[in-house]
């Protein structure tokens, strides 16, 4: 170099830095930079900076694991504790509604009378669950849910409703969209929306949480029970309908999800095997309704179930196979002991209590029993009106079998009367063609040859027999009954 400064001041300072380049140290003529230093360094000392760095690498890694696993460890602590969290104040809010009856000043009863029912504290309970629950709207569907379930069982189905549209608002605010905690109570809802004839709503939440659920199943096995009831309620929906067919493809799938099931969650499986042998009613199989029937209450005993609600259903089932068979003396004891499960279960005003009251008294008139079987509907009308008094369409069957009996007696006008009544209701829940609306439309025409009306008559079952052939088929004792009555007709 021209510059002194940057040349070698003599020989023997280019000898060192010669010596120090062959012995891997930095040499003077470079830059005395940290990098390049430390590249000297790696190159005289190779096998010591490799086996530090596995060292080093296997400790950063092992710390990383580790503070990972903590972290772990800790998001699963903090949502343990919230689930805790959220446990107690649900139970402590539940807990309030189960010591209503508490005359003590601790009470959750304003009134502190031991006479107060859980419907009583129900009510209560959801007059302060926004107030006592403020910023907690996962807790407050929690609630709402399980309350709105008792409410379903109790009958009173409008209430049901609410509070199910209530815990799903919750759950969505709380969780998002399309969250299982929604779905659940989607399928409570639609329960409600079923048992209050608003069967084409129904049917859509059941057809959501049947979507929702099929492609979680593996992964979550505990949604078998949620799937297997909107399988088989929708299934409801179906013969009510008059959908017989999809009916039985839709709680056989929910069978075959029910086998699955263990521990308490299992009572799902009679239950399906019940409506499996409503199905087979609605089929013509009076035999493999029975038999259905009897699996389904020998399921119970087994899970020490037989004396619910559920089997008093059972137990109705076997009644009307045999008053389809036309062995009214064979259904009267199963009705009578229906009637015992339901009355102790679920209350003397119960829609499935009354439904049991209606085939008793059509069983007692098939068997030639009138006046018992006018004096029983008549009870049931009464108390269908209080149950629902502004109308449901379960009282389209019973007004129905009283416009019968009344044409029976020669009340022509009367049980006319009634079977147009009876008409209307079930028009108002289900489209045609129905078998349901067929079935009065038949009575009907019976009703309007007996006043001498042919032709009023000939076009009223004329209508039931297309309605018949449609959803029952050509071979179906229904349909072999409205084209009797339409051959009687003179020309």
């Amino acid at each position: 170099k021209k510059e002194p400064e940057r040349r070698y001041a003599s020989a023997a300072n280019v000898a060192d830095d010669i010596d120090r380049f062959q012995s891997g140290f930095p040499v003077l003529a470079r830059p005395d930079t940290f990098r390049y230093r430390a590249s000297k360094f790696v190159r005289r000392n190779l096998a010591a900076v490799a086996a530090t760095s596995i060292l080093l690498i296997a400790v950063v890694g092992g710390m990383a694991a580790t503070l990972w696993q903590a972290s772990i460890a800790a998001m699963e602590r903090d949502r343990a504790q919230l689930q805790a969290q959220k446990a107690e104040k649900i139970n402590a809010y539940l807990q309030n509604v189960l010591n209503f009856s508490n005359p003590h000043w601790l009470s959750s009863n304003p009134q502190r009378n031991r006479e107060a029912t859980v419907a009583e504290a129900m009510d209560e309970a959801l007059k302060n669950i926004e107030v006592d629950l403020a910023g907690e709207p996962e807790i407050q569907g929690e609630i709402l849910f399980t309350l709105c379930q008792s409410y379903v069982s109790q009958g009173d189905y409008a209430k049901a409703e609410r509070l199910a549209r209530s815990a799903i608002e919750k759950f969505d605010l709380a969780l998002g969209p399309d969250n299982v905690k929604s779905i659940k109570a989607g399928v409570v809802l639609g329960d409600a929306l079923y048992l209050t004839g608003k069967f084409d709503e129904a049917e859509t939440y059941y057809t959501k949480s049947i979507e929702y659920i099929r492609p979680r199943l593996a992964e979550d096995p505990s949604l078998a029970k949620w799937i297997t009831i909107a399988l088989n309620d929708m299934g409801n929906v179906d013969i009510i309908k008059g959908k017989f067919r999809e009916a039985e493809t839709k709680i056989l799938e929910a069978i075959s999800h029910a086998e699955k099931i263990t521990g308490t969650d299992r009572f799902a499986l009679p239950i399906t095997l019940g409506n499996q042998a409503s199905v087979l009613l609605h089929l013509g199989d009076f035999r493999g309704s029975i038999e259905y029937s009897n699996r389904s209450l020998n399921e119970m005993k087994l899970l020490g179930t037989d004396r619910t609600f559920e089997a008093g259903v059972a137990w109705l089932t076997v009644g009307r196979a045999y008053t389809l068979m036309d062995d009214y003396q064979q259904a009267s004891p199963h009705y009578e002991l229906a009637n015992e499960l339901l009355v102790s279960t679920v209350g003397e005003k119960n829609p499935f209590t009354q439904s049991n009251r209606y085939h008793t008294a059509n069983n007692k008139f098939k068997a030639g029993q009138t006046a018992e079987a006018l004096e029983l509907v008549q009870k049931t009308i009464a108390t269908q009106k209080e149950i629902f008094p502004n109308g449901h369409f379960t009282l389209s069957f019973s007004r129905r079998l009283l416009g019968e009996i009344y044409t029976n007696m020669g009340r022509l006008k009367a049980g006319e009367q009634e079977l147009r009544d009876a008409l209307s209701f079930m028009a108002k829940s289900v489209k045609e063609p129905n078998h349901e609306i067929s079935l009065i439309k038949t009575v009907l025409g019976e009703n309007l040859i007996a006043q001498k009306r042919m032709s009023e008559a000939r076009e009223t079952l004329n209508s039931a027999l297309d309605g018949y052939l449609k959803t029952r088929g050509d071979d179906d004792q229904f349909t072999d009954r409205c084209r009797a009555l339409l051959n009687s007709i003179p020309e």
